[in-house]
């Protein structure tokens, strides 16, 4: 009787067939109860794309860290929903929320230490939301395939792999790509950290683009060099100087950019640039692009086009440029300090900083003079280009026959 007459399959007796339920039942309701929880949970929400209630259209998933609620359904216009009041307390609490964001906004806050997984998405995009929708330049997707720009889109495209449609909306620095959001999000709160932001940032490599080479800088340039361009981005300035047979050196210190910037020099076939590292034995193998200056009186010419006020204490590096020039060198920057700020005392880590009270007169020393350019106002680059020379008896053959000069 205890085995099935169809086998010889020995039969479960009915209270070890109990028994066996007892156990199985229960964990049958735990694993659904468990299923059940992991469906409804937050991470479920923000990885799965969901349709609007309004349009019926399928919107995109929501950016990790937020939730969607009944007053911040996503819209085709608006495709990521706004965080829900409860999902970022700290925000407000902390003083977190910047009031001026911005290119020259001072961080609100201090960071959001210690707060829980996922909130800290919640914090930054709180802050950065006023930043997000702030009106964009539209930019020309056709002016980067146009020689004014070295046909810049298309070497952007070999080199990320990325479509023209891609590269725009990180040219345009929409909503994640822009590089105040960058740095909003990273927060530095020390010049080591300001440093290391510029280093690793990928938003500047699409903000650099728009840079086009000012043809009439450019033309200040005496043909013999060598011309240094520092911090020299995605070598907008070196590729016209090489170009022209102007022997150009370059200064960075974003490891990407300089990637980039000597795939374009490859890719032309370029010969005469020199690309001097931030980190080398010269720098003590340090982060220190002001480091890899030679000071040696070397250059005729030294570029600084926007990036002093960018670097804490830019007198210093004023000084090691000038000491650099060889006698009758020039200096071409520009400069666009933001203005002072009350934050300042605690230590100016902004994107665009001040000028820390040091004019550029004071920072150049009295071995520099500023020139003046002649009538016609085409070098005028938002009114903070200028143009100083090194004091002494310049070599004759690096002045050219239209200097620009009074």
């Amino acid at each position: 009787r205890d085995v099935l007459s169809m086998g010889n399959t020995p039969r479960m007796s009915r209270p070890k067939v109990a028994a066996s339920l007892m156990w199985i039942v229960p964990g049958v309701i735990v694993l659904a109860c468990a299923f059940s929880l992991y469906l409804t949970s937050p991470s479920m929400n923000r990885t799965h794309s969901s349709y609007d209630d309004d349009t019926g259209q399928e919107q995109p998933a929501i950016v990790p860290g937020f939730t969607r609620d009944s007053n911040s359904k996503p819209s085709p216009s608006n495709p990521i929903a706004k965080p829900s009041a409860v999902d970022s307390p700290r925000a407000e609490e902390s003083g977190a929320v910047a009031k001026t964001p911005g290119a020259g906004y001072r961080p609100g806050g201090p960071r959001p230490d210690g707060v829980p997984n996922g909130d800290e998405v919640n914090w930054c995009r709180t802050r950065f939301e006023k930043e997000w929708s702030r009106p964009r330049r539209q930019y020309e997707v056709s002016r980067y395939r146009s020689s004014a720009y070295n046909n810049v889109m298309e070497d952007l495209e070999l080199f990320t792999g990325l479509s023209e449609a891609e590269i725009n909306v990180r040219i345009k620095r929409d909503k994640q790509f822009g590089f105040t959001t960058e740095h909003g999000y990273w927060n530095p709160q020390s010049n080591s950290e300001l440093a290391w932001y510029y280093a690793t940032s990928t938003a500047y490599l699409f903000a650099l683009i728009p840079h086009v080479p000012i043809r009439a800088v450019l033309d200040m340039v005496p043909q013999n060099g060598p011309v240094l361009d520092f911090s020299a981005g995605v070598g907008n300035n070196i590729l016209p100087l090489l170009e022209r047979g102007v022997e150009a050196h370059y200064i960075g210190v974003n490891s990407l950019e300089e990637d980039f910037a000597r795939f374009r020099v490859a890719r032309r076939g370029l010969q005469g640039a020199t690309f001097l590292g931030p980190r080398s034995k010269k720098t003590g193998w340090k982060l220190d692009a002001a480091g890899a200056l030679p000071e040696d009186g070397s250059y005729g010419v030294i570029l600084a086009m926007d990036v002093l006020e960018h670097i804490p204490k830019y007198h210093l590096v004023v000084e090691k440029m000038v000491n650099s020039l060889r006698p009758g060198g020039l200096l071409l920057e520009n400069t666009p300090f933001a203005k002072a700020s009350d934050a300042e005392e605690n230590g100016d880590y902004r994107i665009h900083l001040s000028s820390g009270g040091v004019t550029m007169a004071a920072a150049m020393g009295p071995s520099m003079q500023q020139l003046t350019l002649k009538s016609g106002g085409s070098y005028d680059h938002g009114g903070a280009f200028n143009v100083w020379q090194k004091k002494g008896h310049p070599d004759p053959a690096s002045l050219k026959s239209t200097w620009p000069f009074k």
